[in-house]
């Protein structure tokens, strides 16, 4: 299966390929592969693409919906007939795309709010809350990444962008559980959203123990670490020889993000191709 990943964002779209081959008899995770869209022509050999994890700006999403366009026109440009959507930014939570009912458009559980943001100052069951008042609704089918560790972004001249946020992972009766047993009850995927190579050194071994403590925990649900969770092979490989309910989702990872960011992402293309090492991967371990 093929899936198409659009991040929406101030009005500018950046396009990525995700190729994903099913899960059958191996018990060895997919690893979900982002190339940057070059032209239409790429995915000429493909029956249809899905979108499997997006945002759109709440911003740009009106009380029309007509913000919602935007996503639409890239989806039927590159053969995207269905994509997992969720809004970010601000306090509202994604029923703005949840009422627009178009097929095309799966819409997925946010997590990301105050309360979910910032477990010092919101008790859990306001997160309960924010998390059912979407979930009790029959037409969200997904649930969207769940913030563990987002390390601070700044921009070019030192302003913040983007906090840091910190959610524990593995704390009984927390956030992060409830959502988890939630999606299992929905039969949804977890995505986990983790900088490993931007958060302090002398935490990652913590944060580490606590994601291999979940995975072991729930040894037959699926979870998928966006971004590659910013690893490197050595820790892409630990995960997948250790657990088969581990998945990587390879958004950006492409050259596109590697030229213009200057976050610690996994790259996995090296003079525009896919670097060796990483293909090997790939085809060692496509289920």
């Amino acid at each position: 299966m093929f899936s198409l990943n659009s991040q929406i964002s101030n009005s500018v779209v950046s396009n990525q390929i995700s190729l994903t081959q099913k899960k059958t008899t191996s018990f060895k995770p997919v690893i979900w592969l982002l190339i940057t869209l070059l032209s239409p022509g790429v995915h000429a050999a493909a029956d249809y693409f899905v979108d499997a994890h997006s945002q759109v700006d709440i911003d740009l999403i009106n009380s029309d919906y007509s913000g919602l366009q935007i996503v639409y026109d890239q989806m039927m440009t590159y053969n995207v007939h269905k994509t997992i959507l969720s809004t970010r930014g601000g306090g509202i939570s994604s029923n703005l795309v949840a009422q627009a009912t178009d097929a095309n458009f799966i819409d997925a559980v946010r997590s990301k709010s105050q309360v979910y943001n910032y477990p010092d100052d919101f008790p859990v069951s306001n997160y309960v809350t924010f998390f059912e008042n979407q979930a009790s609704k029959s037409y969200y089918g997904a649930a969207a990444e769940l913030l563990i560790y987002h390390a601070q972004k700044e921009d070019q001249d030192g302003n913040i962008k983007a906090p840091e946020i910190r959610v524990p992972l593995n704390v009984p009766g927390g956030r992060v559980e409830y959502a988890i047993n939630r999606s299992i009850e929905k039969g949804w995927p977890t995505v986990l959203h983790i900088e490993f190579a931007g958060m302090p050194a002398d935490e990652k071994q913590a944060y580490m123990d606590d994601l291999e403590t979940v995975l072991d925990t729930y040894p037959t649900h699926p979870f998928v670490m966006i971004h590659m969770g910013q690893l490197s092979l050595g820790g892409v490989m630990q995960l997948i020889m250790r657990h088969d309910n581990i998945y990587f989702m390879t958004s950006h990872t492409d050259p596109l993000t590697e030229e213009l960011s200057h976050e610690p992402w996994t790259i996995l293309f090296q003079n525009g191709v896919l670097a060796r090492q990483w293909r090997n991967v790939f085809l060692h371990f496509p289920t």
